[in-house]
């Protein structure tokens, strides 16, 4: 989890095990990882944060489907959950 102006960066598992399994076949270490994650994540983390305009608060959720990188953007926060659960109790009792 990486915060940058308030925006979490969030990388689910298969994207992680994505990246291992490039990293694993190729005995260059170091400077492999970090050509890795710069062109599998960070350019188009950045082509997508210029597109979408996320504001702050909110969370970028960063997957491995298919074949590609899937960024999406997620606004909903711990405190908007706690007060649709409230309300959801209230309403159902």
């Amino acid at each position: 989890l990486k915060t940058v102006k308030n925006i979490d960066l969030i990388l689910r598992k298969n994207l992680h095990t994505y990246l291992l399994n490039i990293i694993n076949n190729e005995p260059d270490g170091a400077r492999l990882i970090k050509s890795t994650i710069k062109k599998e994540v960070e350019t188009p983390l950045a082509v997508f944060l210029n597109s979408s305009n996320p504001k702050g608060g909110d969370k970028i959720i960063a997957s491995y489907k298919g074949d590609a990188l899937d960024l999406t953007v997620s606004s909903w926060h711990y405190k908007d959950f706690m007060i649709w659960l409230y309300h959801e109790k209230k309403y159902t009792l």
